[in-house]
């Protein structure tokens, strides 16, 4: 009987995708600082996360998580935005 190593896989790459958001939020996090008066910016900042992170979530559903979506799927997202938000986030919120 073999194993079906695919979960697993899925699993790692969601974690990825989770740290690419945690690290895309802060990107515009930094940008939008920059903008603090101009309301727009942060406005348009705001949608180029959401459309970055969702155009990246449905890349990997149709090239290779079996276009499916599943709870561990999210688990894996969390888990890589909390490991990007504890392991490397105050390095790069702390340069100016």
């Amino acid at each position: 009987m073999a194993l079906d190593l695919l979960p697993w896989r899925e699993l790692g790459w969601s974690l990825v995708l989770g740290w690419w958001a945690g690290l895309l939020y802060d990107i515009c996090q930094l940008l939008g600082r920059q903008a603090r008066r101009r309301r727009w910016a942060r406005t348009l900042l705001d949608a180029v996360f959401w459309l970055l992170l969702t155009a990246t979530l449905v890349f990997f559903l149709l090239q290779g998580w079996t276009s499916e979506l599943r709870l561990y799927l999210f688990l894996g997202m969390a888990l890589g935005w909390y490991l990007y938000r504890r392991v490397r986030r105050w390095r790069l919120l702390s340069r100016k």
